[in-house]
């Protein structure tokens, strides 16, 4: 089997290098403005030049006597001809299994329909064990489908060469996963309906093509290109599961793009080149939004084209490796990574891979299952993986490549301390250096977005990132006045003095409760309006969550949840007083009058201060605070002052300093957004530090797919209201306000 998939890797390597493919797979399907991510015409005729029929017929899967014809019907027979030429080449071993499970109907000369297709192939997906590929990624059609929608509308179930199409279904991984245990629950019918719905792990498509109304047409007859079509995404999700020896694999980087990456400028961590970068999109995520995991030229060409000459690629340990064994690896997932270098070296772009999540850590996930700062076992892995990472990468020069060990640094109870995340990120740079002592290493800083300097790294000979994200979601303007938004009632009682005259309005967002909560805000003493919260279950009352703080009782996580007022009389002090529950946390505070309109935002990691703001707001609507500490106004000279320490490091160490994220996406203000960004750019050109901002609704260019997924499948939008919108390729849109503020800072 090695020998097969070796052969069938350099096929597609040497296709990749021809340029006769733009991915591993089909190309972009044609989208129109119904058409959501990965969706195709149903039945096209694809008269013999669809690319994933042309991929399957390359990979020996199509029997030379039904490659043309894509429309006709298939019969059983020749479907299976079709299934055992993808078994004897992927999985030689289980060829005689899979005609053991087939033998009913293998020979059969009956014409099928879609249902039945469905059926064969999710038996021949579970013989092979893939019947669960993909699963955690993977989003069924049904969710979203109209009631009125049926799948089964035309399928009569008189299916004599398919007698056990009602016998349960099991599936051990299933079985034992949180979300989709449910599926041992159905029979073999209702599952092949799903597997073939769901999104493909690999290219972002079920593998039955759907129409406009997310129907599989399961009753309609199953036609020849559908069927090879199947197979053909089969293989795609196949080869994500598939591990061979670490030690075996080698990048697969033409001499053409070699040539490139050594002619790019030097690098070191005392030396960067004046990048302005942008993140690529996370593919190990992306299949839940319907576009895949495989990195796109597309993007690449896009953003090369608009003048960024860096990109930092989010990578998952859990998709390199089987399991916690970094001795097994996946050549598919590999061959992406390598892609993507060979994208980048045509357009002269470095990249930085950039360590996301991996057992034992994750960037985004329940934190309390991080164990890398305390468990010796998961640190080795963490060890290992950078030191295979640099023994792949052995030869690509650091001017096309550098590593960034691990994405903002955090753990259970905070960040780790200085001396811990030290003593574990030197152990990943001695392994990475022993391979490739000239590799160009980032360390993110401490801090998470604060950006606190490492100090244990300062003789390292690394590089140092932080990521400024300094405005929290909501704020309406900038600059911009901040508080901690914490507030526990045993440290006092938010206040507000000024001179607030009747029919003064007055907002307080709140995001957080503990326990059963009553809130009251008074106006000189007296009730102007009152709220209860805390006892909500999830979904109710924008209760987003509900969860357990050791021996602290429950709190919930809220959004949208309001308490306002509007003044029948002029008020001098406006108080919000706790009447029950221990501890609340706000996210904004708004506040209009006659004269003037405020914002203050919430934000514990710009105001760490969590003492209880005593605020006083003048007639002209500037805000203050009685203590020092507990209010800092955002604005360009804050940013100027709050960076000035990176400066100052850079000049004690040598080492570089990198921005390596940073946005504003849909929930902040525009125009604040876009001021924002400006004296961000300016002040981080001021002090000679490049920089990479965060992609999608954050950055400056979107995939038009991920804003067709959130809006047909999540209920919301992710463009910024305000903004303008450019395609600039065939599925990416530019933010054309925000490139615009980008360019005055790029060469």
């Amino acid at each position: 089997m090695k020998k097969v998939l070796r052969l069938l890797c350099l096929g597609l390597c040497l296709t990749l290098l021809l340029g006769l493919l733009t991915g591993c797979g089909a190309g972009s399907p044609e989208e129109t403005e119904n058409r959501v991510p990965g969706q195709q015409e149903f039945a096209a005729d694809t008269g013999g030049g669809d690319e994933e029929i042309k991929k399957a017929i390359e990979l020996g899967f199509v029997p030379d006597e039904l490659r043309d014809d894509y429309d006709l019907q298939i019969n059983y027979g020749e479907f299976c001809s079709i299934l055992d030429c993808f078994v004897s080449g992927l999985y030689p071993e289980l060829l005689p299994a899979w005609e053991e499970v087939s033998g009913n109907y293998r020979q059969s000369d009956e014409p099928m329909c879609r249902m039945e297709g469905a059926l064969v192939l999710f038996y021949a997906a579970e013989c092979l064990g893939l019947d669960a590929c993909g699963y955690e990624y993977n989003i069924p059609l049904e969710d979203y489908t109209a009631p009125e929608v049926d799948f089964y509308q035309g399928v009569d179930w008189d299916y004599p060469l398919l007698p056990d199409i009602f016998r349960p279904y099991y599936n051990e991984t299933l079985a034992n996963s949180e979300n989709y245990s449910w599926r041992c629950g159905l029979d073999y019918a209702d599952n092949a309906k799903r597997f073939v719905e769901y999104n493909s792990y690999g290219n972002g498509k079920t593998f039955f093509d759907y129409d406009e109304s997310y129907s599989l047409n399961l009753g309609s007859p199953f036609e020849r290109g559908d069927a090879i079509r199947a197979v053909e995404r089969l293989y795609e999700n196949a080869r994500f599961f598939m591990y061979e020896p670490s030690a075996e694999l080698q990048c697969s980087l033409s001499p053409q793009a070699m040539e490139l990456a050594a002619a790019m400028p030097e690098v070191s961590w005392q030396q960067l080149p004046d990048w302005k970068g942008c993140t690529v999109a996370a593919r190990p995520w992306c299949a839940s939004y319907g576009i895949g995991m495989l990195y796109q030229q597309e993007e690449i060409e896009a953003l090369g084209s608009l003048g960024f000459d860096f990109i930092r690629a989010p990578l998952d340990f859990n998709g390199i490796f089987e399991g916690t064994d970094t001795g097994k690896a996946n050549p598919a997932f590999l061959e992406n990574m390598d892609r993507l270098l060979e994208y980048c070296a045509l357009e002269g772009i470095h990249v930085c891979f950039d360590l996301h999540d991996m057992p034992g850590f994750n960037t985004g996930g329940d934190d309390s299952l991080i164990t890398l700062w305390s468990d010796g076992e998961t640190q080795e892995l963490f060890v290992e993986f950078w030191r295979f990472m640099a023994e792949y990468y052995r030869d690509v020069p650091s001017g096309l490549l550098s590593f960034n060990l691990l994405n903002e640094p955090h753990g259970n109870d905070g960040e780790p301390s200085d001396q811990v995340y030290s003593q574990i990120m030197l152990r990943a740079v001695e392994a990475i250096r022993e391979v490739n002592p000239d590799r160009l290493i980032f360390a993110d800083m401490l801090g998470v977005t604060q950006g606190i300097p490492v100090q244990g790294l300062a003789d390292a000979q690394v590089a140092q990132a932080f990521h400024p994200y300094f405005l929290s979601g909501g704020v309406q303007s900038w600059p911009v006045n901040v508080i901690n938004g914490f507030v526990h009632r045993d440290n006092g009682i938010l206040s507000l003095s000024g001179s607030f005259p009747a029919g003064s309005s007055f907002t307080l967002k709140l995001s957080r409760v503990h326990g059963s909560s009553l809130f009251r805000l008074e106006a000189d003493g007296l009730a102007a309006a009152e709220l209860a919260a805390g006892t909500e279950a999830q979904g109710e009352n924008g209760c987003t969550g509900v969860y357990e703080a050791g021996t602290g009782g429950e709190w919930r996580s809220y959004e949208g949840l309001e308490l306002s007022c509007t003044l029948d009389r002029d008020c001098g002090v406006l108080r919000l007083i706790q009447e029950e529950g221990c501890w609340y946390q706000l996210e904004r505070i708004s506040i209009s009058t006659p004269d003037y309109s405020l914002s203050i935002s919430c934000n514990g990691s710009v105001v760490t201060d969590e003492r209880v703001p005593d605020l006083l707001i003048s007639d002209d609507g500037q805000v203050s605070a009685v203590e020092e500490g507990v209010l800092i106004t955002q604005s360009g000279d804050w940013l100027e002052e709050s960076f000035r320490e990176y400066a100052d490091f850079r000049e004690q160490t040598g080492c570089c300093i990198m921005a390596q994220e940073f946005g504003f996406n849909e929930t902040i203000d525009y125009q604040a957004g876009l001021k924002a960004a400006e004296d961000l750019l300016s002040v981080l050109e001021g002090y000679d530090i490049p920089w990479c901002s965060w992609y999608g609704n954050f950055g400056p260019l979107m995939d038009e797919r991920d804003y067709q997924w959130s809006m047909e499948f999540e209920g919301y939008s992710l463009k910024k209201e305000g903004a303008e919108y450019e395609m600039v390729s065939q599925n990416l849109m530019l933010d054309t306000g925000m490139m615009e503020v980008f360019r005055k800072y790029m060469d």
